[in-house]
């Protein structure tokens, strides 16, 4: 499997936090660990806190808007889309239901 991009323990803003944006080919795992906020994501708003886990697809609209920049504190993985589903075993069906 590729691995496009880890960022451990990454604090504070980015230049994509409150932009929605997209990813080429690719599959975002985000794991929160300390900050409040909300995820849009495939049109739909999620809770972003403490403990939450998201599984974003390349082409499925999302943007993270955190309520205190400062506190936001998040693991992220950034895989090759066609290799994570590959070794999954998902079909596209299967896993896009939201987007």
């Amino acid at each position: 499997m590729l691995i496009r991009e880890v960022t451990v323990a990454q604090r504070g803003r980015d230049s994509l936090n409150g932009v929605q944006h997209t990813m080429e080919s690719c599959v975002e795992l985000l794991q929160v660990l300390e900050g409040r906020g909300h995820f849009l994501m495939g049109g739909e708003l999620f809770p972003l806190c403490r403990g939450a886990i998201l599984l974003i697809d390349s082409d499925c609209l999302h943007c993270s808007a955190p309520e205190e920049d400062a506190e936001y504190i998040r693991n992220k993985l950034i895989l090759d889309r066609p290799s994570f589903l590959a070794l999954s075993g998902l079909a596209d069906s299967d896993w896009r239901q939201g987007c």
